[in-house]
């Protein structure tokens, strides 16, 4: 498939073209260090993105992202026996920019979708940028790995303080109705702008996996391994402290998914060690009895659980549905390519649907939120999509590939199965901290060789 799909005469036609800029401009590149170099700055800005992400404003993150695939592009028309190649990943992801495409040109909002598109469009060069990158030198996949790993981990020790610390909330951020004051929950937010616990939270689901693939990644590094642990568990118990209940969601279907990847590992890639099975069913019972323990003696985290089968008696909750039922209104009237892209497009439509003194910037649900944005087809792709991106995970993961890839792929399938649990009562995650993390997940997912190793 991929050999018909670079075959096509549009690939063809994009690699002629800049087959003649590099000949015409061969002159100047010829002796060019900055040319022969140009990796190593792409390669500056996206690790650049990653680090800014979190504690710059999204604009700025925006920027850099920018400058990373600005030179990238002049990779592409300066450097000799440079082509594009795509996959059927890189299918999806273009089908899914045309379809916001689409949505932004029927919009009767076409500014404010204008807007909304060219963050779309920067998301798309983020993912481009790193598929260049890991297809270029697939070893990138776990350096940038054990980046976001040590990010993540410090805004995991950052959350520790400001629950130690007992940080004063920026905004309401719980449902100070009928609660008692040993059970109101200081609720951390790291240094993610804009400052909420939501946004940490989303971020930390994100990127808590690549902790826990460097806890298990290449067991001679026992000193690499012990510290990510320890980076590891100051995550998790972060993303208790947001008091973030989607991501509690998010959490327990992570752990799951762990204790499922992880035995089949262990009745399938180490048959020859039988006592790591008891040691995987062990852990298991202990860790479920823990968490529970957990929940049960901490009368704030108690509350906090138990308000997420509140339905309307919880304030949050009942905004949500409010949310939810305008929303679909929304869509079912803008059902063929939605109402156009962005939380700008979509505050303005939402006054027409609204409940009274119910404002919103977005519908609290990913899947909702493409469905209003882009219609029934924009929805359809999406959800095939990360269909696809799971299912090629789990082919990779049972296959007879090396130990470390299938940690990588492990990593990624994580990431983005987390991700889309917290979507569906969040909209965190077109957010570019977390955009970036889901696009370089999915290029490396992407990338994905079937070697035996790296």
């Amino acid at each position: 498939m991929e050999t018909n799909l670079n075959n096509s005469v549009f690939i063809r036609f994009v690699n002629n073209c800049l087959d003649f800029t590099q000949t015409k401009t061969s002159f100047l590149t010829k002796n060019s260090l900055f040319i022969k170099n140009i990796d190593i700055f792409i390669n500056i800005f996206a690790v650049l993105t990653l680090i800014v992400s979190t504690f710059w404003d999204s604009e700025k993150i925006g920027i850099v992202m920018l400058l990373g695939f600005g030179l990238l592009f002049c990779k592409y028309l300066l450097r000799p026996k440079t082509h594009i190649t795509i996959n059927s990943f890189d299918v999806w992801v273009v089908i899914y920019v045309l379809l916001f495409c689409l949505a932004t040109l029927w919009s009767s909002w076409l500014f404010d979708s204008l807007h909304g598109l060219i963050k779309v469009l920067i998301y798309f060069f983020g993912y481009w940028t790193f598929r260049e990158l890991f297809k270029a030198n697939p070893k990138l996949k776990i350096a940038y790995i054990a980046l976001i790993a040590v990010l993540s981990s410090i805004q995991g020790f950052i959350g520790i303080y400001q629950n130690l610390f007992h940080v004063e909330a920026l905004a309401g951020w719980q449902d100070m109705q009928n609660i008692n004051p040993e059970e109101i929950m200081t609720r951390v937010f790291g240094t993610l702008k804009p400052l909420n616990p939501n946004l940490l939270a989303g971020y930390l689901i994100a990127t808590i996996p690549t902790t826990l693939g460097c806890t298990f990644y290449d067991f001679k590094n026992k000193k690499i391994n012990s510290v990510a642990a320890i980076g590891l568990l100051a995550t998790f118990l972060t993303i208790i402290f947001t008091g973030c209940r989607g991501s509690y969601l998010a959490l327990m279907a992570q752990l799951a998914l762990f204790s499922a990847i992880s035995g089949h590992l262990i009745w399938h890639d180490f048959k020859d060690k039988p006592h790591l099975k008891k040691i995987w069913s062990n852990t298991l019972i202990l860790g479920a009895l823990a968490i529970i323990t957990v929940i049960l003696a901490e009368p704030s985290l108690q509350k906090r659980v138990c308000s997420i089968f509140a339905q309307r008696d919880d304030s949050s909750n009942s905004f949500r549905m409010n949310v939810y039922h305008s929303s679909f209104r929304m869509f079912c009237d803008n059902a063929l390519c939605g109402i156009g892209v962005g939380n700008w497009t979509f505050r303005e439509v939402y006054g027409l649907y609204m409940k009274t003194a119910f404002d919103a910037l977005g519908a609290y649900c990913v899947p909702l939120e493409i469905a209003v944005e882009t219609g029934i087809l924009g929805l359809i792709n999406f959800m095939a999509f990360i269909i696809t991106s799971i299912i090629t995970a789990i082919k990779k993961i049972i296959s007879q590939i090396a130990y470390n890839p299938k940690i990588i792929i492990s990593i990624t399938l994580i990431s983005i199965v987390g991700m889309m649990v917290h979507g569906i009562v969040d909209t965190v995650w077109f957010r570019p901290q977390i955009q970036f993390i889901f696009w370089m997940m999915i290029a490396i997912l992407g990338t994905a060789s079937d070697e035996v190793s790296q």
